[in-house]
């Protein structure tokens, strides 16, 4: 066997096609011997036992909350002597819960080789998991409402589940009666009996070529999407709620404290090329994610620490003691600590998940297309839990319990990350990407007197044949850097004997790799003002809600609540995306679905029409707030008029950040795509800052003297509609100017499918004049 694994009860075939991964052909058909000689049914790979420890982890938090907790706090206690809690979503919830714990326990069963014969039904059970998510989704829904919904921390992972691997096929597939085999396997020993059994470009975390099936595949990636819905949890759940802790704890000014929040979350988005730089020159990202987790975790401990012991914080500030003593900067400093540890983090999640499949496997490469959509699922998924679970811990419990399960939670994340460390697949660090690109640019420079090369053949060219990129005709002068001239060299060796001077010639290769850095950065500005429109949601959206009727059935539904149906919207767009748009778009066109471009079309469009929408819906209520008179706390207007535009904007997220993320990862240089997933995440912490910039200047354009202004201090005074109005021109503006940069982009071609495709032409005896 080559790079076979122990075959047990006959059932490594069934084992591999259920994770996706291919074999060699002597594999293939030393399994098919034995499994036909043993007559055994194939049997399914068993769950790691780090899977076995969750399901475990989640039936002991119950229990232990249930029956362990606070006597005068738990839901059996409350359930019966609190005539505060509504009965009716609590029963639900717990009827929920209960199935939960039924499926978890079921899912146990399997886990140790009980009831695994009928392939037919570990295909229903798989084909459900979906639905079992939406069950644990609505059961954390339930309880929060019912004021305990420290029980949304039980139910996430839950979603994992959903990230267990899938069998060939669809999942109607056809059996044999014969050994319950599908009939696609027959097609699958014939296709891959070529395909090798290592990965390419990657390594295992021995330094070996990864085993195919050993290495890689979704269980990898569901361990990498733990630690990201964990850091999300923890980065919004201090973010949401930090003005009042500023504050109430630091005693720092209202404006002061929103300066902070805002230059927090942008200097955490705008350190990811930080993290992408490190990761690519020296770390690599597996190392860069476990480095910068700790320090996440070490800030978010500290700041646990800071809210309990008094020497981390100012004196309590009773009413003689005027002015109030204010934190010091090392008191604030653990704020951008945690902000390091973001950036660095992020910046690599995403392309060590993508790491996880091969792109040159069709399979793998359509799992990874599902592997963006699943990332921000996840990504929202703890976003809701801390906008929900962790600001009412904060408010109810203390922020020290809130804070100390963000730390928990992180250093959970990392133990979970660790233990996929075998199973990882790893790709070598190919050097400073930045060094790289200053390189092409001072040696194109150097020799910007020279006439440009007027074919490829005049081009210096030593990267390995597989690994060659074909050239193009865009930014042609940066083409100069390949042209040889005396001093290249050093010493005055030839081409075949010494490698050039980097800074004085370049490769054909390493100069299309810093063209297509070039061609990202059109879409990369014109993807800013989204997120500028997305602030507006978390900041003005809030201060209308507050001033709008928000009860119902006598529940005050908290303004920053809102920001749920947001979440929600995210959620329902990817659910909705994944299981109904991209199946009929591959019926209809025969592809897998919207490319990265067209869902950051989708997206700009959804916020244009948000920010119109959210222009006629202020419009409407200034008209009520003029009637009503400005003594009226509570306008008679529904807050539920904000929801189409809290919809609008989050659909336009979910399909313009997987976009973004699909974009910049696949369209850049292997070794550049972490710097490019931290390019990316600066058009977010961008699209903060210039919303400051831009509130900044319509306050003083149109507030000047003694005039109230477009954003008075009371919104009832001003003209909001008039700002949300321009920005839907500017987005629309922005939006063409996509579309302009969108059709003039064109994607880089990698040289060995055109060798490839030339050699097979050659070999069938045709050979065609393509153009170049």
């Amino acid at each position: 066997m080559s790079g076979g694994t122990p075959v047990g009860g006959g059932g490594i075939i069934r084992q591999r096609h259920s994770q996706g991964y291919s074999s060699s052909g002597d594999d293939l058909e030393d399994d098919a011997c034995s499994q036909s000689a043993l007559g055994l049914l194939p049997v399914p790979r068993a769950r790691s036992w780090t899977e076995i420890v969750e399901n475990i982890l989640w039936i002991g938090s119950a229990i232990f909350v249930i029956y362990f907790g606070d006597r005068h706090s738990n839901l059996i206690y409350l359930l019966w002597h609190d005539g505060r809690i509504r009965r009716v979503p609590l029963y639900l919830g717990m009827v929920a819960i209960g199935l939960n714990l039924v499926i978890f326990f079921y899912t146990s069963m399997l886990a140790w080789s009980a009831r695994r014969f009928d392939e037919k039904w570990e295909l229903t059970t798989i084909s459900a998991l979906p639905y079992v998510t939406l069950l644990g989704l609505i059961a954390f829904c339930l309880l929060s409402f019912a004021l305990w919904p420290i029980w949304g921390f039980l139910t996430f992972p839950l979603l994992s589940l959903e990230f267990q691997p899938q069998p060939q096929g669809s999942r109607d597939e056809d059996y044999t009666q014969k050994n319950h085999v599908p009939r696609q396997q027959k097609i699958l020993l014939e296709k891959e009996a070529s395909m090798s059994w290592a990965v390419a470009d990657a390594v295992d975390y021995k330094g070996f070529p990864a085993d195919r099936d050993k290495t890689g595949g979704w269980v990898p990636a569901a361990l990498i999407l733990g630690i990201e819905i964990c850091e999300r949890l923890s980065t919004m759940g201090i973010a949401v709620n930090l003005v009042t802790y500023l504050g109430g704890t630091m005693h720092l000014s209202s404006s002061t404290s929103a300066n902070i929040v805002t230059d927090f979350m942008g200097t955490s988005f705008m350190l990811c090329l930080l993290g992408g730089f490190l990761a690519d020159s020296f770390l690599g990202r597996y190392k860069t994610i476990a480095i910068f987790a700790f320090i996440q975790t070490l800030g978010t401990g500290m700041l646990a620490l800071s809210t309990r012991l008094p020497q981390l914080r100012p004196p309590p500030c009773w009413p003689p003691q005027i002015p109030c003593r204010q934190a010091s900067g090392l008191q604030m400093g653990v704020l951008y600590l945690i902000a390091v540890g973001t950036g660095g983090l992020k910046s690599s999640v995403s392309g060590f998940g993508t790491d996880q499949f091969d792109g040159s496997d069709p399979k793998e490469k359509a799992q990874m297309a599902y592997f963006f959509n699943r990332f921000f699922f996840f990504i929202s998924t703890g976003t809701l839990m801390a906008v929900t679970v962790l600001v009412y811990i904060q408010d109810e419990v203390g922020r020290s319990w809130a804070y100390g399960i963000c730390s928990v939670s992180m250093f959970s994340a990392i133990l979970i990350f660790l233990s996929g460390t075998k199973r990882y697949r790893y790709k070598k660090s190919s050097g400073s990407p930045i060094v790289h690109i200053f390189q092409v640019i001072v040696a194109s420079f150097n020799k910007r007197n020279l006439e440009r090369p007027s074919n490829i053949g005049c081009m210096y060219e030593d990267a390995p044949e597989s690994s060659r990129i074909q050239h193009t005709n865009q930014f042609r002068c940066l083409d100069l850097a390949t042209v040889v001239v005396e001093g290249d060299f050093p010493g005055g060796g030839g081409a075949t004997s010494v490698p050039p001077n980097p800074w004085r010639l370049s490769s054909v290769s390493r100069v299309e790799e810093v063209k297509m850095v070039a061609r990202l950065l059109p879409i990369w500005a014109t993807t800013i003002i989204f997120w500028t429109t997305y602030a507006q949601m978390i900041t003005f959206s809030v201060e209308q809600a507050s001033t709008m009727e928000r009860t119902i059935g006598g529940f005050m539904i908290p303004a920053g609540s809102l920001t749920v149906f947001f979440v929600a919207a995210i959620l329902i767009t990817l659910a909705v995306n994944d299981r109904l748009i991209m199946p009929f778009w591959k019926k209809w066109k025969g592809k897998p679905g919207f490319t990265n471009l067209q869902r950051i079309a989708l997206g700009l469009v959804l916020s244009t029409l948000g920010m119109a929408s959210a222009a006629l819906i202020e419009r409407k209520r200034l008209s009520v707030a003029r009637a009503a008179g400005p003594t009226v706390p509570t306008l008679p207007v529904s807050v539920f008029y904000l929801i189409p535009q809290f919809f609008l904007v989050g659909a336009g997220e979910a399909f313009i950040y997987t976009g973004q993320l699909d974009f910049f990862i696949t369209q850049s240089p292997k070794g550049m795509k972490t710097m490019s997933t931290g390019l990316f995440l600066t058009t977010l912490s961008l699209g903060f800052f210039f919303s400051s910039f831009l509130v900044s200047i319509i306050k003083q354009v149109t507030g000047a003297g003694d005039r109230q202004g477009w954003l008075a201090d009371n919104i009832n005074n001003g003209r909001l509609d008039l700002f949300y109005g321009l920005l839907s021109i500017l987005s629309f503006i922005n939006f063409v100017a996509y579309l302009v940069c969108a059709n003039w982009y064109k994607p880089q071609v990698n040289l060995r499918p055109v060798l490839e495709m030339e050699d097979k032409k050659m070999v069938n005896g045709t050979v065609a004049e393509e153009k170049v």
